[in-house]
């Protein structure tokens, strides 16, 4: 009853399905990447309690990460075939649980076991998921739509660092895993089973794709409404703009993923920051860059989306070097507020991109197996960080690393593009 309820309601107000499908892509990804982009809380209190080194603990980290991108791959296939409802709420119940776990191990390999791939299976069944759900309801504002519902994962950077250190501060790291598996469990999986019709594709909501503000494409489903050529993965891996695409998400992923979020919070530490001073510059990277995706989402609807990713990159670039250099709270501050302005105005523009080249029919699978190079950068990125850190006692010669990767990404992103062939 209260799920019919509930749908109706919002039916009543006449307005276009698709952005209630963005709502609940918000919130989930609000608490997959919040309970993500917490790690760097973890790594400290779970190396002195276990006696391990960081780059032992970082390696669960790459576990996550190379499970997330296995499952991706395949949940955004079963996505495309069978719709994401159930999978995503599947998705939500590995992450609940396995978190629930990690706050009973008593040893670093259950650690591993828990959380790099029971919690990285879920993550991998929502991500990819919900933002190729989002594309296929949207055309025209398909970069705002994904940009909204990826803001999400910015506010839950924001929210989550504060709350975890919080908890940590009164109870223990336990407990903040103990409370983040009952948010997880609770909304992850109640909002997609009361919120989205049928399998959550557009044609089990009886609208198509939003061609502009207001207007639907009634009775056709996505792939039947005039636009680009509807790519299969097995055709756009036998593009360059894929591969050009794949390189280019291994290097971000390999920067930002694998590394400076995953060992932000203790660089910032090690240099003489508090973990609240930390924590919260953690947290305002994610508000941030919540603002700046809104903000900078319509762009990407106006404008060449190549080439604004181009450009944002290049700034990213810059701030790596500012990074390395930071030496006082205002320098800290100053670098916050311009880096969550860039991964924030960046992030919806990496996946639109997809769906404006290869269409969105197929976009679950391109993009899943696009996360394979998350994978791959996440297999070595966060333990290699660790490792460095280990032998040298310092962050900077991985950082410096990441600002020569980060300008390959710079000529990579220039590429992602429809070559003649594709015309």
């Amino acid at each position: 009853m209260g799920k019919n309820y509930l749908g109706a309601s919002f039916s009543r107000l006449k307005i276009y399905y698709g952005w209630q499908v963005v709502a609940v892509g918000f919130i989930l990804l609000l608490l997959m990447f919040g309970t993500r982009l917490s790690f760097g809380l973890y790594l400290k209190p779970l190396a002195e309690n276990f006696g391990a080194t960081r780059a032992s603990i970082s390696g669960s980290q790459s576990l996550y990460m190379v499970t997330y991108a296995i499952v991706a791959l395949i949940a955004g296939s079963l996505a495309d075939h069978y719709g994401p409802k159930r999978i995503i709420m599947g998705g939500a119940i590995f992450m609940g649980v396995g978190i629930l776990l990690t706050s009973c191990i008593n040893a670093v390999w259950q650690y591993y076991l828990t959380y790099g791939v029971l919690v990285a299976i879920g993550s991998g069944a929502l991500y990819v998921p919900v933002v190729g759900a989002v594309s296929k309801f949207f055309t025209k504002q398909r970069n705002l739509a994904i940009g909204l519902t990826a803001s999400g994962g910015g506010v839950g950077q924001y929210l989550f660092p504060l709350f975890v250190q919080k908890i940590m501060d009164l109870d223990g790291w336990p407990a903040a895993f103990l409370y983040t598996s009952v948010l997880m469990l609770i909304f992850g999986v109640s909002l997609p089973w009361i919120f989205l019709r049928g399998r959550g594709l557009p044609e089990d909501a009886g609208c198509g794709e939003q061609k502009e503000s207001g207007e639907r494409d009634q009775g056709h489903g996505p792939g039947d409404s005039v636009g680009p050529k509807q790519y299969t993965l097995r055709q756009a891996m036998s593009t360059v703009p894929f591969w050009a695409y794949f390189m280019m998400y291994f290097i971000i992923c390999f920067v930002i993923d694998g590394t400076v979020f995953v060992h932000l919070y203790p660089y910032l530490t090690d240099i003489g920051f508090s973990g609240q001073t930390a924590a919260k510059s953690l947290g305002y990277l994610g508000l941030i860059s919540t603002g700046a995706t809104i903000a900078f989402s319509p762009l990407g609807d106006k404008f060449n989306k190549r080439i604004l990713l181009t450009a944002f990159l290049a700034l990213h670039t810059l701030l790596l070097l500012w990074l390395i250099h930071i030496r006082s709270e205002l320098s800290l501050w100053g670098f916050t507020i311009f880096y969550g302005i860039i991964l924030g105005a960046g992030w919806p523009l990496t996946v639109s991109i997809l769906a404006d080249i290869f269409g969105s029919r197929g976009v679950g699978s391109i993009l899943g197996a696009c996360t394979m190079a998350f994978g791959i950068a996440g297999l070595i990125a966060p333990w290699l960080a660790g490792y460095i850190f280990d032998l040298y006692n310092s962050y900077a010669p991985i950082f410096y690393v990441t600002v020569l990767l980060s300008l390959g990404g710079v000529i990579c992103t220039y590429f992602i593009r429809k070559t003649k062939q594709m015309s």
